[in-house]
């Protein structure tokens, strides 16, 4: 049988896919690692939610709506739940107050559950749409692992502008505007934006003169503007224009690092959520088989141990 590893151009493909370029095979590994991550996702969601109590979340400005949600797994992914949660005291105010459009929540509510967005049929809640948002409110709840995947998705969409650049153009104007308007000077979604600029400049895309070209011209240029995200954007795209991409697009995976937030691995998080508690207590409980909790938090963090002896 033909060795399927090993193609007629030598690249050993390590993956057994056959793959014909080393490109394909850390693509394909790049997704397995997003697979692995969605499945230890769920793992710890499934084993965190036997033991946590819930919390009363509401959601928006004049018409508030309620989530109940696991305090624990909350605590797991934002940092600013954590640190709630801390000042508040375990059992003193189980309602917290948040201006977040509740559709928006809902989204970072799937997240924390399942590791994937909601879907809704025919994208009723509109999640699509607010990925830049949803970002944002990932830096202001301190969870880097929910920004990071907002950006994958952010750069999907860009993505499939390669291939489908009509039902999907990218970059468009308005796009970019929310971009830069909802999040702070030098952030990774603002450097996503810039370098998508840099990549197809949108004044050598379109006619001189033409409508389209008028209303870039007009962001991307000119006299100082009031508002402080234009000129940020000016100064960037004015810094960034002409860089030379080697054909390959400022979203291809090749780059992801360069706009990934720093994060630590979930079951780390998990690590130091269950070490907040007496550790000889876990122990002891778990060994004794007397506490559902202490046996599933015990066996996480012996893990490696097994392996290690082996």
């Amino acid at each position: 049988m033909p060795s399927q590893k090993r193609k007629a151009n030598g690249h050993v493909c390590e993956c057994f896919k056959a793959h014909e370029t080393k490109d394909e095979c850390e693509k394909q590994a790049l997704v397995n690692e997003r697979e692995d991550c969605g499945a230890k996702h769920r793992a710890i969601t499934a084993q965190v939610i036997l033991y946590s109590e819930t919390v009363e979340v509401l959601a928006g400005n004049e018409d508030k709506q309620t989530f109940i949600v696991h305090r624990d797994l909350l605590a797991l992914h934002s940092a600013y739940f954590l640190d709630l949660f801390k000042d508040k005291g375990r059992g003193v105010d189980k309602q917290i107050l948040i201006s977040m459009k509740p559709s928006l929540f809902a989204d970072f509510v799937s997240w924390v559950y399942f590791g994937e967005f909601l879907k809704v049929e025919n994208d009723a809640l509109e999640g699509a749409a607010s990925v830049d948002d949803l970002w944002e409110w990932g830096r202001v709840f301190k969870a880097p692992a929910f920004q990071n995947f907002c950006m994958d998705d952010c750069r999907a969409y860009c993505k499939s502008s390669d291939t489908n650049p009509t039902k999907n153009p990218w970059p468009f104007i308005n796009g970019i505007k929310q971009m830069y308007s909802t999040t702070p000077k030098e952030s990774q979604l603002r450097k996503l934006a810039v370098n998508s600029l840099s990549y197809k400049n949108p004044l050598h895309k379109y006619r001189k003169g033409s409508a389209a070209w008028k209303e870039w011209k007009a962001l991307l240029t000119g006299q100082d503007s009031q508002e402080a995200w234009i000129n940020d954007l000016r100064e960037d795209f004015s810094l960034e224009a002409g860089k030379d991409w080697k054909k390959i697009p400022p979203w291809d995976d090749q780059h992801r690092n360069d706009y990934m937030e720093k994060e630590i691995a979930l079951e780390d998080r998990w690590d130091a959520q269950i070490l907040a508690r007496p550790i000889a207590a876990i122990k002891s409980a778990a060994l004794a088989k007397t506490d559902v909790r202490s046996i599933i938090e015990w066996a996480h963090l012996q893990r490696g141990v097994k392996s290690e002896q082996e």
